[in-house]
């Protein structure tokens, strides 16, 4: 039995939702071959010729749409995914998300009298309840950081980004992250970033990367729409979240 366009839309359709309801990715990864190849077969159908044409019409419409979305939310990257789970609950892998650019005021400020000031930063812990994979711990978690008399506690309201860690960053080969801005640094006239996952149980500069520069940051994030990324992630071969999807931090009190 040939299956049209129409009905392999259907069964792709059908086994994304199976994928939302139960979780297993390999539901998710079948439902995006058929949605790619139901895309692509009625161009190629046609003849190679006719197939390449549609497919390279199809990437030139969609650079101008992501080149003309860019320049009204002034950023040169308005749309990524969110491919881990240290944002939850606020987002969730597999979110497509949607930037602007990137507005540093109205954050709590630290000035700084140099740049490398930022390792005498004193970051405040306290007991925080952790549950991976099923089973509860107590750790430590930083909720505030502390320098020259100023205090600024982890603030949820505070924007969240994306940003490129330097090659030199303990996460580097992570490529992007998208995390929540935790403070604002002024060094020498230059702005910095510190930032944190929401349920990751401390800031990425303890963890290793720096603070991140104005010019590293992709933009900010306006909204986001759940599960449409994961047909990204599985088309790239991301099928199986990664380990720390199954750690939940408990909201700090």
């Amino acid at each position: 039995m040939n299956l049209g366009e129409r009905e392999l839309n259907i069964i792709a359709v059908l086994l994304f939702l199976i994928f939302i309801v139960t979780k297993i990715s390999i539901f998710g990864f079948i439902a995006t071959l058929i949605l790619i190849y139901a895309t692509i077969y009625p161009s190629f159908k046609r003849g190679i010729k006719h197939g390449i044409i549609d497919l390279l019409q199809s990437i030139i419409f969609a650079v101008v749409v992501l080149f003309l979305l860019g320049i009204f939310l002034q950023t040169s990257a308005p749309l990524d995914v969110n491919v881990s789970c240290s944002m939850r609950p606020a987002m969730e892998r597999g979110d497509l998300i949607v930037l602007r650019g990137f507005e540093s005021n109205n954050l709590p400020t630290i000035e700084l009298a140099n740049y490398s000031d930022w390792r005498k930063i004193n970051v405040l812990k306290r007991p925080c309840n952790v549950t991976i994979a099923g089973k509860r711990i107590l750790r430590i978690c930083s909720y505030a950081i502390e320098y020259n008399g100023t205090t600024i506690y982890e603030n949820h309201s505070n924007p969240v980004i994306i940003y490129e860690p330097k090659e030199t960053d303990y996460f580097a080969a992570t490529g992007s992250i998208v995390h929540r801005v935790f403070a604002l640094l002024i060094s020498d006239g230059k702005r910095y970033v510190l930032t944190k996952g929401d349920n990751n149980i401390m800031l990425d500069q303890e963890a290793g990367n720096e603070p991140v520069s104005l010019d590293r940051i992709k933009g900010q994030i306006v909204f986001q729409i759940p599960y449409l990324g994961y047909v990204k992630l599985f088309a790239f071969g991301q099928i199986e979240p990664p380990p720390e999807c199954e750690i939940v931090i408990e909201e700090q009190k």
